[in-house]
């Protein structure tokens, strides 16, 4: 573990590798971000070669901080040290911010940014944060005037291991481990070679991007499988160079690997092509669901809370599929309004706006691999498969196929065909 990092420029293998080329592959789905060169920022890069990853723990700014998990750590703000450290101990339990004065325990100050590091480097120590604990350091940055983030700084290989076993089963296969291992730090690579220009992190500790538990989440099977994959990433040829791309992966995907399209302007790669039959899945709960209702009234109130082209069409008459993948399940969709306009969508807008608008019927909605049906006042979803976007790495295929003898190569060559697998650092 490498607590004590500076900013530096690339070195060794790793710099040597995206200097040859190896880049973030970002086509169409994904902003890119305009800044200065006065913003660019050279990553981070730990003790032991990996670079060092920022995850946001906070979805929305708070005003204070739980920091009681804690052991032998220091606050320093603006690069001072405001709280000494302790062996063994928290300093404080609690930091605040209020009117842009920060308070902790008993000592008030002010600072643009407020940092609570482990007081050595010992692979013991740790960094607390609402009862969990985090290896690295964590980082206070203000958000308005009495407001906070909480982004976590930590070894890449680290964060791994606190994302494996939240996003996997404690029993599965340690294949299973080692080949989700190899694409989901791809696919934090990726968001931190895109993002760290933009904004204070580079991804955050959610299902939107990978679900993270910090130190406090990490298992030896979780620990093992990123040891045994050391810096493995996966790269594609582009235009005659070699690119990380997004290798996004779901729960179930009900037995056909779906292309990068159904969400994004993927690249016209082979490893986003989709179309691979997973015969592993079965095992999901999510691999055959039951139809689901949704009443047309709230089906258009809710995508036209995000969408201004089906706020315009003044309720929702039916709904047309425009475009279906080769095993049938929809990419692109028109809402048909009362009025007789149409707007058109992406199929997977309509699961998203159910999800987040919090219906009720809309959480039995497990995938958009299905088929929508105009049932009167109602949206039917029929003969539904999977759960989840189904795009890349299906986790119970991988399951299946790792209990079925496939090693984590075998497995990852499977979902995303045509992909090299690289030690970059």
């Amino acid at each position: 573990m490498a607590n004590k990092t500076q900013a530096t420029n690339l070195t060794g293998r790793f710099a040597l590798l995206l200097a040859a080329g190896l880049t973030a592959l970002c086509i169409g789905g994904c902003k890119k971000p305009t800044v200065t060169p006065r913003t660019k920022l050279p990553l981070l890069i730990g003790d032991d070669g990996a670079p060092i990853i920022r995850v946001l723990l906070t979805p929305r700014a708070v005003g204070a901080a739980d920091l009681s998990a804690g052991e032998g750590v220091r606050v320093i703000a603006d690069g001072k040290i405001r709280v000494p450290g302790r062996p063994g101990t928290s300093p404080v339990a609690l930091i605040r911010r209020s009117g842009g004065l920060w308070m902790a325990g008993n000592t008030a100050f002010r600072a643009a940014r407020v940092i609570v590091e482990t007081i050595d480097n010992r692979d013991d120590r740790y960094v607390g944060f609402n009862a969990k604990s985090y290896r690295g350091r964590l980082h206070l940055v203000p958000n308005g005037p009495n407001g906070f983030i909480v982004v976590n700084y930590v070894n890449f290989e680290d964060y791994l291991a606190g994302v494996l076993s939240k996003e996997l089963f404690p029993g599965w296969h340690i294949e299973a481990y080692r080949s989700l291992a190899v694409a989901a730090r791809t696919f934090a690579l990726h968001h931190m070679l895109h993002n760290r220009r933009s904004r204070e992190y580079d991804l955050d500790n959610t299902v939107a991007s990978q679900v993270y538990g910090g130190r406090s989440a990490e298992t030896a099977k979780s620990r093992h499988a990123v040891d045994s994959t050391p810096g493995w990433t996966l790269t594609v040829n582009y235009k005659g160079k070699n690119r990380v791309f997004m290798p996004q992966y779901s729960s179930c995907c009900g037995g056909w690997v779906n292309a990068a399209v159904v969400l994004r302007d993927a690249p016209p790669i082979e490893p986003l092509r989709g179309g691979q039959k997973c015969l592993h899945c079965t095992s999901s709960k999510r691999y055959r669901w039951a139809p689901v209702r949704v009443l047309k009234t709230e089906l258009y109130a809710l995508l036209a809370r995000n969408h201004a082209s089906v706020k315009s069409l003044g309720g929702l008459s039916t709904i047309r599929v425009t475009q279906r993948l080769a095993h049938g399940r929809p990419v692109w969709v028109d809402i048909v309004g009362v009025n007789g306009k149409t707007a058109r969508l992406r199929a997977e807008k309509i699961r998203l706006a159910l999800i987040f608008g919090g219906s009720v019927a809309g959480k039995k909605l497990y995938s958009m691999n299905c088929q929508i049906v105009d049932a009167g006042p109602y949206i039917e979803f029929r003969d539904g498969r999977g759960f989840g976007h189904g795009v890349g790495m299906c986790q119970y295929g991988l399951q299946g196929k790792a209990l079925a003898g496939w090693k984590a190569s075998q497995i990852i060559n499977f979902y995303y065909p045509g992909a090299n697998i690289v030690r970059i650092y």
